[in-house]
Formats: C-alpha cells, sequence, structure tokens
C-alpha cells in the first residue's frame, strides 16, 4: 500500500494548503481544447455546456443559462456544515476537478482554490439526495462557494455540480472521526484481565503499547471469550480502518463528472457515463458500520466490567456512582443497532426516466454519522469512569500518545500478518 491519499488530505485539511493542485496546466490545456471543439462544431451539443439537464437535455441553447441551471435545484432545507465537513466536501471536488475531464475552467477552478483556502461557510441539506447528492445539495454548496455576482463560463455548473464528492467527503469526515475515536478506545481498554493472541512480532509490540497481556494457557475454567481473547476484536478494528482508508483512497483517485471529456488519438470528445454513482465506498460503510456495531458492543461490556470491579467492597452510597454507566452505555449500542436503514433502494425511474439507478452513499453516509456520533458517547463514558467518575469531562488520557497514527498502524498489523 503505497502514500495515502486519504492521510495526506487530512494533513491539506489541516493546513488549507492547496499546493497540492496548484499546477493548472492540464485543466488550462483541456479547457481549451473543449472549447475550440465547441467553436468549430467538432462537439455538437454537450450536456451542461450547450444543453439544459436531466430530463430537458434535448434543448438547446445559446444563452449562457449557468446561473439559472443552479437556481432550478436551490431546494431543500439547507443549514451550515462543520468547518472541518465542508472543507471535506471541497477537498473532494478539487481532487475529483484536478483529475480532469470534466472541462472546469481554470478560473472557477481557482475560485474553489480560494473558498477552500479561506474557509467560506458551507450551507448544505444532507438529506437532499437519494443517492451521491450530486444536482440539489452540490447546488447549495456552489452557492456557498461562490460569490453571488460571478459570472460562470459554459459548462462550469455541471461540471461543479455533478460528481460524488459530497458524499464522498462526508463519507471521508466521518472516518476521519472514526480514526480519532478509535485510537481515544484503544488507549483506554482495562488493564483487568484481557488477553490476546498474535500472529507475529510486530502484532506482539502493537498489543504491548495497547498495555494487552499476551494469551494465557488453557486453564479450567475458562474466561469469557471477551476476556480470554482479544485479538477478533481487535483484528477486526485495524482491517476495518485500513478497508476504509483504501477504498476511500479509490474513491479520490479518479474523475467524477459527468459529461467526461476524453481525448483519444487527437480528438477530444464529451461522453456520457456514471461516473457520479460509487457503490464501492457505499458497500464499505455496511462493512464500518459493523465493526462500530462490535466495537460499541466491547466497550460497552468493558464499562459494564470496570464497574462491577469498582463497587467490590463499597457500601451502597459509594457505590452508586458505578451503576448507571453501563445502562447509559447499553442505551447508546442498542440505539447504533437500531439505526443500519439495510441495503435501501438503489433502483427506480426518475427524471423521466433518465435516473434509473443510484447508490444510497448520501444516505448512508449520514447513518454512519449518527452511528460515530453514538460510539463517541460510549468512548466517552468509558474515558470517564476510567479516570474520575465524578468529573464531567473526562481528563486527557496519558497513553494517547502511544498511537501517533492509526492508520500506520494497522497497516502494520495486517502487512506483517500476511508475510508470517
Amino acid at each position: 500500500m503505497g502514500e495515502s491519499i486519504f492521510t495526506n488530505l487530512i494533513k491539506v485539511i489541516d493546513e488549507r494548503n492547496c499546493s497540492r493542485w496548484n499546477d493548472l496546466s492540464a485543466i488550462e490545456e483541456e479547457r481549451r481544447e473543449i472549447t475550440h471543439a465547441i467553436d468549430v462544431g467538432a462537439i455538437k451539443d454537450v450536456y451542461g455546456f450547450t444543453t439544459l439537464l436531466g430530463p430537458l437535455d434535448h434543448v438547446h441553447t445559446d444563452k449562457n443559462v449557468q446561473k439559472a441551471l443552479i437556481e432550478a435545484h436551490l431546494y431543500g432545507v439547507p443549514k451550515v456544515l462543520e468547518d472541518r465537513h465542508a472543507a471535506w466536501i471541497t477537498a473532494a471536488k478539487l481532487e475529483h476537478l484536478y483529475h480532469c475531464g470534466s472541462g472546469i475552467s481554470p478560473a472557477t477552478f481557482k475560485i474553489i482554490l480560494e473558498a477552500f483556502s479561506e474557509q467560506k461557510p458551507v450551507l448544505i441539506d444532507c438529506d437532499a439526495s437519494y443517492s451521491s447528492a450530486d444536482v440539489v445539495p452540490a447546488a447549495w454548496w456552489i452557492k456557498s462557494v461562490i460569490d453571488e455576482d460571478y459570472i460562470f463560463p459554459k459548462g462550469d455548473v455541471i461540471a461543479l455540480m455533478n460528481g460524488n464528492f459530497i458524499s464522498l467527503g462526508t463519507i471521508a469526515y466521518n472516518i476521519e472521526r472514526l480514526l480519532l475515536i478509535a485510537k481515544r478506545l484503544l488507549c483506554n481498554i482495562p488493564e483487568q484481565g484481557y488477553y490476546s493472541f498474535y500472529k507475529s512480532e510486530a502484532q506482539r509490540k502493537i498489543l504491548e503499547k495497547l498495555s494487552i497481556k499476551k494469551l494465557k494457557k488453557a486453564s479450567p475454567p475458562q474466561p469469557s471469550v471477551l476476556h480470554r481473547d482479544l485479538y477478533p476484536f481487535i483484528d477486526l478494528l485495524f482491517k476495518s480502518v485500513l478497508n476504509a482508508v483504501t477504498t476511500l483512497d479509490s474513491a479520490f483517485d479518479r474523475s467524477s463528472c459527468n459529461p467526461f471529456f476524453w481525448k483519444e488519438d487527437t480528438a477530444i470528445a464529451a461522453y456520457s457515463n456514471s461516473s457520479f454513482l460509487d457503490f464501492t465506498t457505499t458497500q464499505m460503510i455496511f462493512s464500518v458500520e459493523y465493526a462500530i456495531s462490535v466495537t460499541a458492543r466491547v466497550t460497552y461490556s468493558f464499562i459494564r466490567e470496570y464497574c462491577e470491579l469498582q463497587q467490590h467492597g463499597l457500601d451502597s452510597i459509594e457505590s452508586q456512582v458505578w451503576v448507571q454507566p453501563p445502562k447509559i452505555a447499553l442505551g447508546y449500542c442498542i440505539g447504533i443497532e437500531s439505526m443500519s436503514p439495510g441495503l435501501g433502494q438503489t433502483v427506480g425511474s426518475e427524471s423521466n426516466g433518465v435516473e434509473d439507478f443510484w447508490d444510497t452513499g448520501l444516505i448512508h453516509a449520514n447513518n454512519l454519522a449518527r452511528q460515530i456520533d453514538k460510539l463517541e458517547k460510549i468512548v466517552v463514558l468509558l474515558e470517564r469512569i476510567k479516570n474520575d467518575p465524578n468529573r464531567i469531562q473526562p481528563k486527557a488520557n496519558e497513553n494517547y500518545g502511544k498511537i501517533a497514527d492509526l492508520v500506520e498502524l494497522s497497516k502494520k498489523w495486517v502487512n506483517t500478518e500476511s508475510t508470517n
């Protein structure tokens, strides 16, 4: 596994450093060729450049109707996104545009770069899509990051509006959140009698770093499944991290636009395509949701057993502080388990039959966010009881620095396993 685009984008967002996208030569050349081909008639009608959208794509227009295309899609109830969430969405769009194929003009691309650097607030209705959030949520994003009086060059609105960047950015934002929560959990595993198998010396060192003891020799009576071997749970967590990052890298490393401009030999042409769909990334969410559900239950068990242990030898007054945390954690777990919407509908007929398949990417991204919210509450609860149950805000964990980079740790865990 080479350098991760996802982890690089975390640094880009931290620093708001646009140098990754500064060389516009490929974008400039592509735009020149497209403009020339349309002007001389080598390319006839182009979706969104010389026509209207969706079921009206048969309507040719010589007028610049770019702004009207945006206004026709401003429906729903938009809300201001968290700055980090907005940054991930804009970074996803910049990454896709930078791969070329959309025909975006250099002037508009530079404006998106500026919006990313300036951290412009973004208003989007993240529930107003049954697919990847192109068109309606994307129209709200455009309205947020580009000034009202900007005159869009032909084709730039469809280049900005189409693509799966909003669902991808939302998923990436929440996977980043999940990595931080998982890191906090691993640094707070109680030290009372938890053991683990390991398949390599590197895995043994990782477990040692997490204060997890090596497997005990068998001697009845057997301890509970959780106590006797944490390996399956740790393995699920590390492999889920790596699968999520690998899937996101692939999703970032491409164009996502319709139309898609492609040059064969010396002639450039516009192609209709469905690159705004990303079933693979949506499928990854299902896997992550399963890992969250298991991890939540494991954390609940940590909390319950820790609280039971603390009550030994205490009178009723002293022990009451340890009664509620397990019940609260169980409530969060049941909440997570009740959230999974299943596969969802991916086929239908919208826009007069033009839209017959969708990937439900944004719906599942939103659901993932709610599950992560509850998992974070469970981990915060564990942090609180381990440090000081009388403190509403848990103290910073001294062991947090043990895991500098959870993605790198996951690579070591998986890669060393495969070489043994």
